[in-house]
């Protein structure tokens, strides 16, 4: 037992001697690394230093160079300060111009912002005429309107008049043409009566020595007369030619003297004139003129127009020369067609 405690501590008094011995081997190798990197940063920040150094002589040479250029500025500037020297009163000159014409914009934008001031109570007065105009004008427009509305009205009543126009042209040439036939009759009339009262004169101065010794006093003139009839001594007047004011009869004349000188226009439906008359404008195409000279004819009802024949159609184109298939372009037969039906709601 003892033996064994004995070798036990041996081994353990051995084992402790060869860890000192291992750990100061490990610590001297540790060192040594240590010693190395420690001498190479040392020559590293040596290397530095030097490096520092260099550049502190570097520094201060541009330190010298700096002082001599601010020796040298400095020089120029005091030159240029004495340079400066005779500008300082104008520049206190200038700034007196300054302060004044200062002053003096000053006193202007005073004036100007007064004068502002009154602008916009100028403008709030155009504001209120402007409102003014707006209204005068859209009575203008209102104004305006009504008259374009007569004046189309009036247009529409000229339109439906120039039939009539054209009706009193043609009867004014017609008339013209009758007045100078008759004016010519009338000069052959003239001289034949001049002729034949010459020829009566000198039968009678003829016919006088013959009968003076024949015939008792009283009766000398008693062959003349047998032998010649005096021709009563009828006045006979040119008629004047008729103007167009004296020819422009009321369209209604006007229309019975159509009628008159056209007796055979007339169509064999309008000669029995329809108990009903009918408002006959309501057909497109029909006018109150054309309506008037469709009444004197004697058509006033749709149904008259619905049962024109084409000889009906040829008769009141005749009627109404101045439109000359109008019948037929706006269709009066249809039209008639329509309204008849609309009004007595019974179907052709």
């Amino acid at each position: 037992m003892t033996y064994l405690i004995g070798q036990i501590v041996l081994c353990l008094l051995l084992a402790s001697v060869l860890g000192l011995v291992v750990g100061w081997l490990l610590r001297g190798v540790r060192c040594r690394a240590d010693i190395n990197l420690l001498k190479k940063e040392l020559q590293a920040r040596g290397e530095k230093i030097e490096q520092c150094e260099q550049r502190i002589v570097a520094l201060q040479r541009s330190m010298k160079e700096l002082e001599n250029s601010c020796k040298q500025e400095q020089q120029l500037a005091q030159e240029r300060i004495q340079q400066l020297e005779p500008y300082q009163a104008e520049a206190v000159w200038l700034r007196q111009e300054l302060d004044n014409t200062t002053s003096q914009k000053n006193k202007q934008i005073t004036h100007l912002s007064t004068q502002l001031g009154s602008l916009q109570s100028l403008k709030h007065d155009i504001k209120v005429n402007e409102t003014i105009i707006q209204r005068l004008e859209s009575q203008l427009r209102t104004q305006a309107a009504a008259k374009n509305k007569q004046v189309n009205e009036l247009r529409f009543q000229l339109g439906e008049m120039q039939p009539l126009t054209g009706q009193l042209k043609a009867k004014d040439h017609e008339l013209r043409q009758t007045a100078a036939k008759h004016k010519n009759r009338i000069d052959q009339l003239t001289q034949q009566l001049h002729q034949l009262q010459a020829r009566t004169k000198s039968e009678r101065e003829a016919l006088i020595p013959q009968t003076a010794g024949q015939n008792p006093p009283g009766q000398e003139l008693s062959g003349a007369k047998t032998v010649v009839a005096p021709m009563p001594a009828t006045p006979i007047t040119a008629q004047p030619t008729p103007s167009v004011e004296s020819t422009a009869t009321p369209p209604d004349t006007l229309k019975k003297q159509n009628s008159a000188a056209h007796p055979r226009t007339t169509p064999q439906s309008a000669l029995s004139a329809s108990p009903d008359k009918d408002d006959l404008k309501k057909i497109y195409g029909i006018g109150p003129v054309m309506e008037r000279t469709l009444n004197h004819l004697g058509i006033t009802s749709f149904k008259q127009i619905m049962e024109f024949t084409r000889d009906d159609v040829e008769r009141v184109t005749a009627a109404i020369k101045v439109f000359p298939g109008r019948i037929e372009r706006d269709d009066w037969i249809g039209g008639a067609k329509k309204e008849h039906r609309k009004k007595y709601a019974t179907k052709i």
